[in-house]
């Protein structure tokens, strides 16, 4: 699902991400750790094609990504990879569900209600269907982001710290959401976390360093 080589970036003429190698098989659950500046965001936004390396290949799914037009690259995005980011980028202006019914639409899927209910129902969140991301705290809007993440079944689902503002149950939920939606859609999951909490969860891990 996911062949790097030789990657780098570097932002402001200094290295935020130096990969050599990293190959990730179909259906793996891979978890990427590192202190603060080793690039984990950085990795996980060149996955989900946000981000351009200066030197390398990076092929998700046999396409290299980086090598796509934008309008290809963002289709391609929307189509087969599912993000949850660091920050919460939910439509404002949209309610939780109609942000899970974009994600559907953008990925030329039918808005289908029973889906929707089912996945905010997993998240404990489904009493809040209706209501519009900025009047939910941090941990529900982290969580509605989680559903707009895997509402569509995507084949390579990426979350950036998605427990980082969980307590311990909720914690577990998401994990066990995210596990249970990347096997029942045969969907690769790649999770950058600090969170010790859900380590063990992991089949497949990569540690980065911090550049210098």
């Amino acid at each position: 699902m996911i062949a790097i080589s030789n990657l780098q970036v570097s932002r402001g003429g200094r290295s935020t991400l130096d990969l050599p190698a990293w190959r990730v098989q179909a259906g793996a659950m891979a978890l990427v750790t590192g202190p603060s500046g080793s690039g984990k965001t950085t990795l996980l936004h060149v996955l989900a094609g946000l981000l351009r390396p200066d030197r390398g290949s990076v092929e998700i799914d046999g396409v290299a990504i980086g090598a796509l037009a934008e309008p290809a690259r963002d289709a391609f995005r929307a189509g087969r990879i599912g993000v949850v980011f660091q920050t919460q980028r939910l439509m404002q202006s949209l309610t939780v569900t109609g942000n899970l019914a974009l994600a559907l639409r953008l990925a030329r899927r039918s808005a289908d209600r029973r889906r929707m209910t089912d996945v905010l129902g997993r998240l404990d969140i489904a009493h809040l269907a209706s209501r519009r991301p900025r009047s939910l705290s941090v941990g529900e809007a982290q969580r509605a982001a989680i559903a707009r993440a895997i509402v569509a079944g995507p084949r390579l689902l990426l979350a950036d710290e998605p427990t980082s503002a969980l307590d311990d149950a909720h914690a577990e939920a998401a994990i066990d959401l995210l596990c249970a939606e990347a096997r029942a859609c045969d969907a690769t999951l790649v999770v950058a976390s600090h969170d010790a909490r859900i380590f063990e969860r992991f089949d497949t891990r990569l540690s980065l360093e911090r550049s210098s």
